[in-house]
């Protein structure tokens, strides 16, 4: 699968590994990314796991560990999201 292929499943194995306890008795981890929020000089790290029903954000440590309490995200809670990478952003609503 070569280089990238074989990161991006570390990856993956690593951030649901961390998710797992998060989740709820009987509920599944459908997919997972990891995020980042930018500072001045550095930036908080973040696995976001999607369930049917919520969104887990999990702050994370330098070495990919859960440095924090997760917070849950229901689809209720969201109004509006933006989604900013290199080459620009996307913004949607939902309702």
């Amino acid at each position: 699968m070569g280089f990238f292929g074989n990161k991006w499943e570390e990856t993956a194995r690593r951030l649901r590994a961390e998710l797992d306890p998060c989740l709820k008795p009987g509920e599944e981890l459908i997919g997972a990314i990891h995020a980042n929020q930018q500072r001045k000089f550095s930036a908080n790290l973040f696995a976001i796991g999607v369930t049917p029903d919520r969104l887990i954000v999990l702050p994370l440590d330098r070495k990919m560990k859960a440095s924090g309490d997760p917070q849950s995200v229901t689809r209720d809670d969201i109004t509006s999201s933006a989604i900013w990478g290199w080459v620009g952003a996307s913004a949607t609503s939902w309702t």
